[in-house]
């Protein structure tokens, strides 16, 4: 529910990263009014390479850059790009017996609820499964489903919803495999980042 209306939607997307050259290439897609109401796009695709990031003209195809730095600045204090940011495992979660292989990774299984979540009050309820690598410690894969009160679940004047059940689900795949992240192969658009250095210098 958000503002007293029923409200659904769903968003699926896809992060490759490479640490050395940094680099990252995101698109998601979205559906229904709630994940709308997110980015006010059914889909979007996004490259940030070294400094610079790059995105898609939704109008013509185009693609166009900016700098990091900027677009950084006017994204929410408390929103970060990569997904895993949103991830955490609570260190109260109970850990269950044996070993199981997700995604070709050898992984130990956690399951928690609403009292292990620190701002788990405003929940009604909550189910969650998380498998963690045995080398490297990283989260392979994550599960959680969360009912209630969800105004807090995303940064401020996103506007989810208000209320209801909202289901994640994280995994990680391909860890150290060998990849390059190139700029987009059509990118002869605008250069926002010249463009308002720019106007700038001439004012």
């Amino acid at each position: 529910v958000r503002q007293g209306q029923p409200t659904v939607g769903s968003l699926d997307g896809t992060l490759e990263a490479t640490r050395y050259p940094s680099a990252k290439h995101m698109w998601v897609a979205m559906e229904g009014d709630a994940s709308g109401q997110v980015a006010g796009l059914e889909k979007a695709e996004v490259y940030e390479i070294g400094n610079t990031v790059y995105f898609q003209n939704p109008q013509d195809g185009s693609w166009m850059s900016l700098p990091s730095g900027l677009v950084y600045s006017m994204l929410p204090s408390d929103m970060a790009i990569s997904p895993e940011a949103y991830i955490n495992l609570p260190v109260t979660a109970v850990r269950q017996s044996g070993l199981e292989t997700i995604n070709g990774v050898v992984t130990r299984r956690y399951t928690f609820g609403r009292g292990d979540l620190a701002d788990g009050s405003s929940y009604d309820r909550v189910r969650g499964t998380a498998w963690v690598a045995v080398r490297g410690n990283y989260i392979v894969k994550y599960e959680a489903t969360i009912t209630g009160d969800l105004q807090t679940l995303v940064p401020d004047g996103m506007g989810l919803m208000d209320n209801g059940t909202v289901t994640m689900v994280y995994e990680m795949s391909d860890v150290n495999s060998d990849f390059t992240i190139e700029p987009p192969i059509r990118n002869r658009g605008l250069n926002l980042g010249s463009l308002l250095s720019g106007l700038s210098s001439f004012r």
